[in-house]
């Protein structure tokens, strides 16, 4: 058995390019690859709070200033499937706009909390920087 047959905890990746293969194939950088595992799963597992997640890794990135090269060969693969929202916060990641990818996961987090059904709040924004 292939370690693609299954998923240990749950099903949130789904389809025939996995996220780990993604990472592994590009040669992605630890930090941006969990940021980019957190954006490809948030409205299947944790919602808003995986988006938080995504940025923080993202500003751990920034923070080390490690800048590795990446093999972008298979970057569309993934972001194939995504919703608009996604792509474009990948799309920043891809090109290096990490404050722009920053802004649009704001962004996706602000809407999603206007929704009814929101029930987390961050009086102090901490994980969004000025």
């Amino acid at each position: 058995m292939e370690t693609n047959d299954y998923q240990v905890g749950g099903d949130h990746y789904k389809g025939t390019y996995q996220h780990w293969d993604f990472v592994c194939d590009t040669g992605l950088h630890y930090l941006l690859g969990c940021a980019t595992k957190y954006i490809h799963r948030w409205r299947d597992k944790n919602g808003t709070e995986d988006l938080r997640k995504a940025a923080h890794y993202i500003y751990k990135f920034q923070d080390r200033e490690v800048y590795k090269h990446t093999n972008y060969e298979h970057w569309d693969l993934l972001i194939i499937n995504m919703p608009p929202e996604e792509q474009k916060i990948m799309s920043c990641i891809y090109n290096g706009k990490f404050e722009d990818a920053q802004n649009l996961i704001r962004d996706l987090i602000s809407d999603e909390e206007s929704k009814p059904t929101a029930n987390y709040v961050d009086p102090d924004n901490n994980y969004f920087k000025g």
